[in-house]
Formats: structure tokens, sequence, C-alpha cells
């Protein structure tokens, strides 16, 4: 399901500066776009203008054939929200029940949809993430911050919508659960070729994930592309103010100071026989 962005911008009050200036990109179907920039480059509002819950103030979203902007109707409004499962940052207030099932029926109610094979789907979904099933009973505020980010997930993915949008997905999860999650969004990639959007400043996780790129700073996109060409330019994350990934890190290093070109690599493994192989 391929989204566009043209011309888009975005403020709270006329007359105040732009949050998001003149953003325009395409989102590929099937693909995994990742959103770079440093705290307050928009990213989080953007997402949530591609989610459709925030209108932009000048400019449109093209879901594919369904156009959002400040002219639409209300039931094109919600045919793109019903398309969309959104994963914000800040999860731990969107959870307002006594149980978890009682938000999980909660946010489907809210989205107008109810499944006959819902504890099928639980029971699926409770399995990829591998989440006991008896934690549908518990206080949401009694689970940790990565255990309440990856139930929030299992609601999405039980939702089964067209495109994910996930925002700082990595927050509150060890190493275990980023490999969790990045071998989550991999198989829903290959297997349910959904669209998934992400906006993290774990670069590291990005460039594992990601087919392309969109890079922020201050409200405006100043690059986008295929991951390796942004990933590979130290430079140039160093000058949006982001991390660098430890492998590009590694590689620049090499380059610069033994002059040994190793190339863009997004897996440990591939860059380790790499540099067996130069040896």
């Amino acid at each position: 399901m391929e989204i566009k962005l043209q011309d888009i911008c975005f403020t709270y009050k006329r007359g105040d500066v732009n949050i998001l200036d003149m953003i325009n990109f395409k989102i590929y179907p099937s693909k995994v776009t990742g959103i770079i920039g440093a705290n307050g480059s928009g990213k989080t509002t953007l997402l949530e203008i591609i989610s459709a819950l925030k209108i932009p103030s000048k400019g449109k979203l093209s879901i594919d054939n369904i156009i959002v902007n400040r002219r639409s109707s209300y039931e094109d409004k919600k045919k793109a929200k019903k398309l969309i499962g959104y994963l914000p940052q800040n999860i731990e207030k969107h959870f307002c029940c006594d149980t978890i099932k009682n938000d999980l029926n909660y946010f489907l109610d809210a989205l107008g949809v109810s499944y006959e094979d819902l504890d099928i789907r639980i029971k699926n979904i409770f399995e990829i993430l591998n989440l006991d099933e008896d934690i549908l009973n518990r206080d949401p505020f009694s689970l940790s911050s990565g255990q309440l980010r990856q139930v929030a997930l299992s609601f999405i993915l039980v939702y089964n919508p067209s495109i994910i949008i996930l925002d700082e997905p990595t927050v509150g999860l060890d190493l275990v659960g980023k490999q969790k999650l990045l071998n989550l969004l991999t198989k829903i990639k290959k297997l349910y070729c959904k669209t998934i959007v992400i906006a993290s400043q774990d670069l590291d996780f990005i460039n594992s994930v990601a087919d392309n790129i969109v890079a922020l700073k201050e409200g405006k996109v100043i690059r986008s592309g295929k991951k390796e060409e942004l990933i590979s330019d130290v430079n140039f994350l160093r000058e949006i103010g982001v991390s660098i990934p430890q492998m590009a890190l590694f590689s620049n290093f090499a380059y610069c100071e033994k002059n040994i070109k190793l190339g863009y690599y997004a897996d440990i493994n591939d860059l380790v026989k790499d540099i067996l192989r130069k040896r």
C-alpha cells in the first residue's frame, strides 16, 4: 500500500512556525521505511500525520486512492485511520482499563471492529511475540515498559492493519527484546507484505530492519533514499545529530585509519566474513 506526502506543512496555530515544512516523499508498499532525526526534528508529528491522527495544515496525504487534507470528509479520514496500526512512543497513557484483555476490547471497539475468531487471533499473536496468555488478566500498570510495548504491539497485530507505524519501538527493550522485535518485523514484512514505518533514534535497529530512510532536520526532509546510502554517510549522520550505527563507525574507522574499504553492512556476520576475506 503506497503512501505519498505532498507539500505537507503542519502547525498548531496560524502564524506559528511550521513544525513540519513542505514535506514531500513516498513510502513504498511492502517495505520498511525508517524516519530518523534528532529530538525535536518532527518525527512524532510526521508519524501522526501519516496515521491520519493529525490533519496537515497544508498539502495532502494519499494512501492509495484515499486523500487526507483539510477538505477531506469525515468518512475518508476514518477509512485512512482503519488501514493503519499506530504504536505511539508514550504507550502508558493509552492503557485505561483494569486488565489487558479489557484494554484490547476497548481498542477494537474504538476501531469499530469485532472478530468471531478473536481468541484464536490472540493465541497466534501471543505465540509469535512469546507472550503468556495469562498476561491478559493482569493490570497493565503491573507490567514493565518493555512488556507494555510488546502488549501494545500485540493489539496492532491482532487488528491486522495494512500499514504498521511504530514510534521509538525499541525504548525499554534489552538486546534480546530488540532482536525479537527485529525478527518479528522481518517476518511480518516477508510473510504478510505489510508496509511498515518506524521512527527511531536507535540507528543500529533502523540499519537492521529498514529498506529506505527519510532524514528530518528542524521539520524538513533533508535527505531520503536507500538505507545503504544514508547509513554509510557518517558525516551526514553527525550533521543531523543522530547516533551512528556501530558497523558504520567501524567501516569508517577501517577506511580512514587503515585504508581498508569495507563498504556497507547491515549484519555483523557479513562484516566479519568480509574482513576475513580481505586478510
